[in-house]
């Protein structure tokens, strides 16, 4: 009835077949539990050796006999979270050293690195991996997309950057949103600059760092991450956005839109970026 949901938590399918067993008989003793399971003593007392080290079998002495009880059923959760924490710490010592392997395997593949993560919790190990940086962090945001889909998330992740002391150089979407949020946003660790107000919402994250380039994407549909470790692709956006920043104006130089009002206003002709003039 449960050996399915007892092998999938870790236990092998005669280990899982003998604890079922005790939790129907209750506590017994060796004959008893080998006229009920199919296994021979040598066998049978391997098994409940084992079921001993994973804290499922407490034995015991009385009347002169050995007892074998089941432990509660609630000690399975308890192995879960065992489990659980074991995974979370394989999970952080593998992003530890996975760059490293990314590296070496583009190196004789001639292929870039890939890795695509996805939901909220993806995003966040996107974002995380840019704290590894040796060098500014240069980022394309849409400030409105962020604070609507992983604000919490951001926030935690621009404190650990501010504690680092990790520079960045962000070019935002400029709209009245974006220049009231970003009033006093972390300027001790950030360089902010706009981009105009006819550029249209991109609902996008993308850092350069590293020889790496990662995008999140931020929509009702889709909350993703990649990020692909290439030094050709980091090297062209890298000169992209240095060629970009140069023709933008700080965060706080006024647009047309935002500048004191005067009698002949400068007019532009359609939608262009905040370009120095």
């Amino acid at each position: 009835m449960y050996e399915q949901t007892l092998q999938n938590i870790g236990l092998d399918e005669k280990e899982a077949a003998v604890y079922e067993e005790l939790l129907r008989l209750g506590p017994s003793t060796m004959p008893k539990l080998l006229t009920n399971t199919p296994f021979k003593r040598g066998d049978l007392y391997n098994i409940l050796n084992d079921l001993e080290e994973w804290g499922l079998v407490e034995p015991e002495e009385k009347d002169g006999k050995k007892w074998y009880n089941p432990a509660h059923p609630s000690k399975l959760e308890d192995l879960l979270k065992d489990q659980e924490k074991e995974l979370k710490q394989m999970h952080t010592s593998l992003q530890g050293v996975l760059p490293d392997m990314l590296s070496q395997y583009r190196l004789f593949s001639g292929k870039p690195g890939v890795r695509y993560f996805e939901g909220r919790d993806g995003v966040a190990e996107v974002l995380n991996d840019s704290l590894t940086a040796h060098e500014s962090i240069y980022t394309y945001a849409d400030i409105e997309a962020i604070v609507k889909y992983i604000d919490d998330v951001n926030t935690k992740y621009v404190n650990r950057r501010e504690k680092l002391n990790l520079q960045k150089k962000a070019i935002i979407a400029d709209s009245d949103f974006s220049r009231d949020y970003l009033k006093g946003y972390h300027r001790d660790v950030t360089d902010i600059r706009l981009i105009g107000e006819g550029v249209a919402p991109f609902h996008n994250v993308m850092q350069i760092y590293d020889n790496k380039v990662s995008y999140l994407t931020l929509d009702e549909k889709n909350i993703s991450g990649i990020i692909i470790q290439d030094p050709a692709i980091y090297h062209m956006h890298r000169a992209l956005f240095e060629f970009t920043w140069k023709h933008l104006l700080p965060l706080e130089a006024p647009t047309a839109k935002h500048a004191p009002k005067t009698k002949e206003p400068p007019h532009h002709e359609g939608p262009i970026a905040v370009f120095k003039q």
